[in-house]
C-alpha cells in the first residue's frame, strides 16, 4: 500500500476514535460544544493536508498556495482544489466523491450506530 493509502487509513481509525470518545465521555448527550469535536476538526485537516503532500510526492503534482491554504482552513475545498490542479476533471471528482464519501460515511455509521445504542449501558 502507498503512503497516502495509510494516511486515509488513519483518518479513517482517527474519526472512529472521535466516535468512540463521544460515546465514553458523553453518554447521556454532549454539551453544544466539545473538546473532541475541536480535536477532530484539527485532526481530519491534519490527516487531509498530509494525504495531499504524499500523493503529490507520489504522483508528482505541485501544490499550489491556494490549495495549501484553503486545505488548511476548509479541508473539503481545497481538497477539492488540490485534486482538480493536477488531474483529468473525471478522476479528480471520482477521487474527491470516493474520499469525502467514506469521511462522511463512516460518521454517519458511528452516528447511527450510537443513536441506536450501540455503546454498552454501563458507559
Amino acid at each position: 500500500m502507498a503512503r497516502r493509502d495509510w494516511i486515509y487509513l488513519g483518518l479513517m481509525g482517527f474519526i472512529t476514535l472521535g466516535l468512540v470518545a463521544d460515546a465514553l465521555l458523553w453518554a447521556t448527550g454532549p454539551p453544544v460544544t466539545t473538546w473532541n469535536a475541536v480535536i477532530q476538526s484539527f485532526g481530519i485537516m491534519l490527516f487531509v493536508y498530509f494525504w495531499e503532500i504524499a500523493d503529490a510526492n507520489q504522483s508528482g503534482v505541485r501544490r499550489s498556495s491556494v490549495a495549501r491554504l484553503l486545505t488548511f482552513f476548509l479541508p473539503p475545498i481545497g481538497h477539492a482544489i488540490y485534486l482538480y490542479q493536477g488531474r483529468p476533471w473525471q478522476q479528480a471528482t471520482k477521487l474527491f466523491l470516493l474520499f469525502w464519501a467514506g469521511v462522511v460515511g463512516l460518521a454517519l455509521v458511528g452516528t447511527f450506530a450510537l443513536a441506536a445504542g450501540g455503546v454498552p449501558s454501563d458507559y
